[in-house]
């Protein structure tokens, strides 16, 4: 059995992303124990081996080369040279993400299986071997949760919920929830101390681990756009494009790992998706406290974390939103970038129903192909310079023609390619990019002049963006997390020049 290096990543990086079983490195590498012969993938259920005794790889193959066996747990051999999990064009990540937004709730399987471009009992197979179920077991599973979280986080009828659900019918719906857990549907609401209220739909979404409100919610507060969202008493209200139209929707916390979601505007049966949206926009389903943990063992960083408990990442609601965004950040002032978003988005956004207004913010933030449609006098006008409209012009006819341009990436290093080919996005907008809106742990903006800052005042040395990158390299696999930090740290000690970092 082969010891020697096999693969170009961080060992270490490797070892610390088992640690916290991140789901985001699963299909990046794999792991080799020595004592047991076996290899896993990142996400194995399985007992974490010492450090001492594993070695990591790039493919499932070269596992199977070097001699090691597929673990029976979490089938990591389905991997070996199949597309299947190729995160850039995959079928099994395209198959998981549509079943999770309920296609198997309104087509057959052959039909399904179709849209993908492959046959109905290949995708059994790739499914069944990836997760040990089958697709439609899957989709019945996930529904079922899904109901299960309404039925005890909201005030919706249990009507509303079977539909919101995907379920046919009542009674199909009471059948499932009791042979799912044991109880129907009534008995886990009164469980669950479910009282009735009135107004939008609400529900309660549970995080893994604890949830610090206070520093998502200073997060948004500070780069909200005007219009389009709002941050202020402990809510965070936002409109939401949804697949029918546009909703309202208003965030609070709820208990310690635990947030309140109000949703008005939207059909019962968009709720699983913008549920969704919601979990990966807070960061909801990673281990933070194992994140934190490791990100504390570097002295000068334990400074900025101080006591932080629930540490997230800000997701993004909408990637073009994001990177527009983002765009206009580049060497402006927060407060700049914000003024020049609401600007594009009172002009040329949509705006809510007539029936929602007066409860919060008031338009949708224009789509790529609204601004694909216009001219560099139209953005001019609103204070960009001629460049910074170009580019943003640009952005918006490339995502408009090709919409896999946000489409997730086998690594970080590819997806910073991919979005640096673009006109008008150099590294801190890749990184920045691929941090809010695709949740890349490791993505890290090192010129952000608010990083640095924040750096220098835990060292007492402003560093330059080099010397900021080869300080990070020792925090990854959560080189985000880490700025996420930094960046709370430095808006905890500024006060004449708050807001004024970089960061978009």
């Amino acid at each position: 059995m082969g010891y020697g290096p096999v693969m170009t990543l961080d060992p270490n990086e490797c070892y610390r992303a088992i640690c916290a079983r991140d789901p985001r490195y699963d299909g990046r590498f794999f792991i080799c124990v020595h004592t047991t012969g076996i290899f896993c993938r990142p996400i194995c259920p399985a007992r974490t081996p010492l450090r001492k005794n594993v070695q990591f790889v790039e493919t499932a193959e070269a596992a199977l080369q070097l001699g090691f066996r597929a673990c029976k747990r979490c089938r990591p051999e389905v991997k070996a040279g199949s597309a299947a999990w190729d995160l850039t064009a995959a079928s099994i990540k395209r198959a998981l993400r549509m079943i999770d937004a309920g296609a198997l709730d309104e087509q057959s399987i052959e039909l399904f299986a179709g849209r993908l471009g492959i046959g109905a009992r290949h995708l059994r197979r790739l499914v069944k071997s990836a997760l040990g179920v089958a697709p439609n077991r899957l989709a019945l599973a996930r529904r079922a949760a899904f109901a299960r979280g309404l039925i005890e986080g909201s005030n919706l009828a249990m009507t509303e919920v079977a539909g919101a659900s995907g379920f046919g019918s009542l009674r199909r719906f009471n059948d499932v929830v009791q042979k799912e857990f044991g109880a129907s549907p009534t008995q886990l609401r009164a469980n669950a101390g479910i009282s009735s209220v009135s107004g939008a739909m609400t529900l309660t979404l549970k995080a893994k681990g604890t949830v610090d409100w206070p520093a998502l919610h200073a997060f948004y507060a500070a780069r909200t756009i005007p219009g389009v969202e709002a941050a202020q008493d402990g809510r965070y209200t936002r409109v939401l494009r949804t697949g029918e139209g546009m909703a309202l929707l208003a965030i609070r916390h709820s208990s310690a790992n635990a947030v309140e979601v109000s949703l008005a505007g939207a059909n019962v049966g968009q709720l699983y998706a913008v549920t969704g949206r919601v979990r990966r926009a807070l960061d909801l389903n990673t281990d933070v406290a194992a994140v934190t943990k490791a990100l504390s063992a570097d002295k000068v960083l334990k400074r900025a974390l101080g006591r932080a408990d629930g540490l997230r990442l800000p997701g993004a609601w909408d990637p073009f939103e994001l990177a527009v965004r983002a765009m206009l950040g580049q060497q402006i002032s927060v407060k700049a970038a914000r003024t020049l978003a609401g600007r594009i988005a009172a002009k040329f956004g949509d705006a809510l129903p007539a029936a929602l207004m007066g409860k919060g913010p008031t338009t949708a933030f224009p789509s790529a192909p609204e601004l694909a449609r216009l001219g560099t006098p139209d953005m001019t006008a609103l204070g960009l310079t001629t460049a910074r409209a170009k580019a943003l012009i640009g952005l918006a006819k490339a995502v408009a023609s090709d919409p896999e341009i946000f489409a997730p990436a086998q690594s970080l290093d590819a997806l910073v390619a991919r979005l640096c080919a673009l006109d008008g996005v150099g590294p801190w907008t890749a990184h920045y990019i691929a941090l809010r809106a695709f949740g890349e742990s490791d993505a890290f903006p090192a010129s952000d002049l608010g990083l640095r800052k924040a750096y220098g005042a835990l060292t007492g040395v402003l560093p330059t963006a080099q010397e900021l990158e080869r300080a990070a390299a020792k925090w990854s696999p959560w080189r985000g997390y880490a700025a996420q930090a930094l960046w709370a740290y430095l808006s905890e000690i500024e006060t004449k020049e708050k807001g004024d970092g970089l960061a978009a």
